[in-house]
């Protein structure tokens, strides 16, 4: 049969390359021919025109929207033959993996996210290094406490909400507020808690100059201009893979000098609260070879979930592999830890056919609020109008 995956070289693709041979020898009515994928674009014009791959490594998110346009294969009844269960998994991420209550995909891993900080920072502004912030006043508090201006130039950030992973989502989420009103199966970018999420994000545009604040980002990318490792931001949102990043990027002696912990909690919002997304394996609906497409699924995503999990530092969504990350303690960076309880709380995007358009949306709420051209609530408001319309079009 044939597969494909994104992975370009590196520790992950030889790690994937063992789990296929892995497969082979588990199941040797079955060899693999793999193939590499940029994006989903090839695959669309390799269903489009043939002849397409058996099985594919594929981004969540996208699962919805693929499933509702009839592109793949419905996994439910082979899974529950197999006993490929919901309850094996993290919720959110079967959610993801599934729509209109049949699964689609068979989850793979996922990452979290949490508030990164500069402890070095912390004891130059006066503030105790071992006592972040826990609550959503303590975080402004703070951040107005870290800013350094020299003239009319920021020299350093405290926080900025929008930088690295502060979408609003994550912030939607830590002041609870839904994106998608599941009960009542609407679009609810327009809900009180989401509008409060963006105000909230906005006030930092009008206490800071945002002009300014954007140049400075301009500058921002990875290794030694991440604004962390740089040091020109002293707290960011961002998510457990940046721990590996940040202990190859700093210099040793810098390398104890920062810490990472969950959200702070806004007034009204869950106590503990993260986010990630992840990937999957699927089937293309017109597959020849079906059978062995579904056994690498699920080889990948259950069999072979804790190999994946230990050798690469990547987040399992089958839960028994965190017994194998328990055993493997010792091997990884406490700061890395510091994210697998927050599986408990972990939140995914909404499995819609419109997860796309709702994605864009929010990130065109927070451009336009925090640049002050449109209120949090007007913006919010007409964008859900949109969405609600695209929406509605895959109900008909």
């Amino acid at each position: 049969m044939r597969y494909w995956h994104n992975l370009t070289p590196g520790r992950s693709a030889q790690v994937h390359q063992r789990q296929v041979l892995a497969f082979m020898d588990a199941n040797p009515a079955y060899a693999v021919e793999v193939g590499y994928i940029a994006g989903a674009d090839k695959l669309a014009a390799s269903l489009a025109s043939g002849p397409p791959p058996d099985a594919v490594r594929f981004d969540r998110f996208l699962v919805a929207t693929w499933a509702a346009k009839g592109m793949l294969a419905d996994l439910t009844e082979p899974a529950r033959r197999d006993g490929v269960a919901a309850d094996r998994f993290l919720p959110e991420a079967w959610l993801e993996a599934s729509y209109e209550e049949r699964l689609y995909a068979v989850p793979f891993d996922t990452d979290l996210r949490g508030l990164y900080y500069n402890k070095r920072h912390f004891r130059e502004a006066g503030l105790d290094p071992n006592k972040p912030p826990t609550t959503i006043a303590e975080l402004d508090g703070y951040a107005e406490k870290l800013t350094r201006m020299e003239g009319a130039r920021y020299t350093r950030l405290g926080f900025i909400p929008w930088f690295k992973e502060g979408s609003l989502y994550t912030w939607a989420w830590v002041f609870g507020g839904e994106l998608y009103d599941r009960a009542n199966d609407r679009i609810s970018l327009d809900a009180p808690r989401v509008v409060a999420a963006l105000e909230w994000m906005t006030s930092y545009a009008r206490k800071l100059t945002v002009g300014t604040v954007d140049r400075l980002a301009a500058g921002f990318d990875s290794g030694e201009r991440d604004p962390l490792v740089s040091g020109l931001a002293s707290m960011v949102s961002d998510g457990d893979w940046m721990v590996e990043q940040y202990l190859a990027w700093l210099p040793p002696e810098r390398r104890a000098d920062w810490d990472v912990v969950p959200y702070p909690r806004a007034e009204g919002g869950p106590e503990l609260v993260t986010w990630g997304g992840g990937w999957s394996t699927i089937v293309p609906k017109i597959a020849r070879e079906q059978d062995g497409a579904w056994a690498i699924a699920r080889y990948l995503g259950v069999d072979s979930a804790a190999t994946w999990a230990v050798e690469t530092t990547h987040l399992p969504v089958y839960l028994p592999a965190y017994d194998d990350l328990a055993r493997n303690a010792a091997k990884f960076d406490p700061r890395w830890r510091t994210f697998w309880p927050l599986r408990s709380a972990a939140r995914f995007r909404p499995s819609l056919p419109v997860g796309q358009e709702l994605w864009d949306a929010q990130a065109r709420a927070v451009e336009s609020a925090r640049h002050l051209e449109e209120e949090p609530a007007a913006v919010l408001a007409r964008l859900n109008r949109d969405v609600q319309r695209a929406y509605a079009a895959f109900k008909r």
